[in-house]
């Protein structure tokens, strides 16, 4: 059967992405496989590979890690090996690994800088140690290790190193096989090694994308304790076929321990580096850095404009006029991101298959071009920002996925002149992620992205900027918190409008 692997991870020229696949079967046997990956645009790296069969060793366990390769195929950089994936494998079945990069945490980083090797020789030894010990490893956790797949199979698996004494997680999601999001239906998971837990649910005839979180429970009571912070994860199970088993690596549990804090100061002039090796667990409060650019294309709403209360009330006055259930605010929160139209399809019973989307489409764009601006106002700080970076002589553009008469009136009236290009949705321009509303920004503007940057709130945003080719900005007062934004690859954040400029 086959192992189908995809990770996002922007390369230089000439390098390229190889995955290290080891089996291992019950009797302590390994079989290891190094296999090159495939790439159209230097960032998605994918996969698609038959798995090796061994009669007499069949294999139960499988383990891999990416590694970095130049041209003549040395290997450059690879993953950091402290933290072994390791799953439970079967001949018969499918499996897929939708992965992003594991690099080593700061402090791992920092405490071997010392004594890294100075010539080729020692570095090759030290390469061999750790990859030794990476074996040994999973030959432990392999012990530990007991997982059911099913026919269809998602398996789950979260790290949560701030685990109190007699605490415990578990999954909660919106389907039946995770409970309706009923606190008291959750489903428990595994303790494999310390930190690790996993669980592999049956997705048997489960037709929509799951939307899930973890959740810590207390051992002794089996009642639900806290929530993950966040947006909701999802699976989209569609891509689970008959005899696949799709691995969920959901990398750090969601939750803050306000007894453990710390306050530290770094000066870099490799921030996005940084930020990406801090070590696990470490959550940035306050991250000041700023890099001038001469335009700077900001995304609307999360990101200028505090507008989700009049999108949420022209939501429920659509949904409530044709009978249909409405929203919270937190829920709405959680739809946003793809345009109005993507609003209110996830916001709808049946999204576009409902009889009457057409209606209730209609009749939110009426009612929100009445109210979009009853509690919609710029956020704190945006106004002096945008000031400075007019009289500092840069270029300012808002592109949204919001229709565009409606993106025109907000901009017009809330920004005037600081802003000098607002598009919105329109016809014949894809929407964001695709990049064609910056790129027809900065025609208007007449300037190239070579000294240009994107400034959002949400994962859409992330994709537009990388789909640009543009840096990214992430900003942390909209509608997406720091930990969903690091999992959707963002590096560079800004906790207040003046660290922009």
């Amino acid at each position: 059967m086959k192992l189908k692997f995809s990770l996002e991870y922007k390369t230089a020229w000439g390098e390229s992405l190889h995955v290290m696949v080891t089996y291992l079967s019950r009797d302590g046997h390994r079989r290891r496989s190094e296999l090159a990956m495939d790439t159209r645009d230097g960032i998605l790296w994918t996969l698609e590979t038959a798995a090796m069969e061994s009669y007499r060793h069949p294999a139960a366990f499988i383990t891999y890690y990416y590694m970095v390769v130049d041209g003549n195929g040395k290997l450059l950089r690879r993953e950091w090996l402290g933290e072994p994936r390791l799953y439970p494998f079967d001949i018969q079945q499918d499996f897929l690994f939708p992965d992003y990069w594991r690099d080593a945490p700061l402090n791992i980083r920092f405490s071997r800088s010392a004594s890294q090797a100075a010539d080729e020789k020692e570095r090759e030894q030290q390469e061999q140690k750790a990859v030794n010990n990476y074996l040994q490893k999973v030959e432990l956790l392999s012990r530990k290790l007991s997982c059911v797949l099913y026919h269809q199979t998602v398996l789950f698996a979260v790290k949560a190193p701030d685990l109190h004494e007699g605490e415990e997680v578990a999954i909660i999601g919106n389907h039946p096989t995770l409970g309706s999001w009923l606190p008291e239906r959750f489903l428990r998971m595994k303790s494999v090694d310390g930190d690790l837990w996993m669980l592999s649910v049956d997705v048997t005839g489960v037709e929509y994308p799951l939307e899930y979180k973890y959740v810590i429970i207390d051992r002794e009571t089996r009642l639900l304790k806290i929530w993950e912070e966040g947006a909701n994860r999802r699976v989209h199970v569609s891509r689970v076929y008959p005899d696949n088993v799709i691995i969920e690596d959901g990398y750090l549990l969601r939750v803050k321990d306000p007894a453990k804090t710390g306050i530290f100061t770094l000066e870099t002039t490799n921030p996005e580096y940084l930020l990406w090796h801090l070590p696990a667990g470490t959550r940035v409060r306050d991250f000041a850095w700023r890099e001038e650019y001469d335009t700077y294309v900001f995304d609307l709403d999360g990101t200028l404009i505090s507008s989700l209360e009049d999108l949420c009330a022209s939501c429920n006055y659509a949904l409530h006029h044709f009978g249909f259930p409405q929203h919270s605010l937190e829920e709405v929160r959680m739809m946003v991101g793809n345009g109005v139209k993507k609003l209110m399809e996830r916001a709808t019973p049946d999204g576009l298959n409902n009889p009457k989307f057409d209606e209730v489409y209609s009749l939110f764009r009426k009612h929100y071009m009445d109210h979009n601006r009853d509690h919609t106002a710029p956020y704190p700080g945006i106004m002096d920002m945008l000031r400075r970076l007019r009289a500092a002589g840069k270029h300012v553009a808002v592109v949204s996925n919001k229709f565009y008469a409606a993106t025109q009136a907000l901009c017009k009236d809330f920004f005037g002149p600081l802003v000098e290009v607002a598009i919105g949705e329109r016809e014949n321009i894809r929407k964001k992620p695709a990049p064609d509303t910056v790129v027809e920004a900065l025609r208007q503007l007449g300037v190239t992205k070579d000294r240009a940057v994107y400034i959002g709130d949400s994962d859409v945003d992330i994709m537009t900027a990388r789909n640009s080719g543009m840096p990214c900005i992430s900003v942390l007062w909209g509608f997406r918190d720091r930990a969903f934004l690091v999992r959707h690859g963002a590096t560079t954040f800004v906790s207040k409008p003046e660290e922009i400029y």
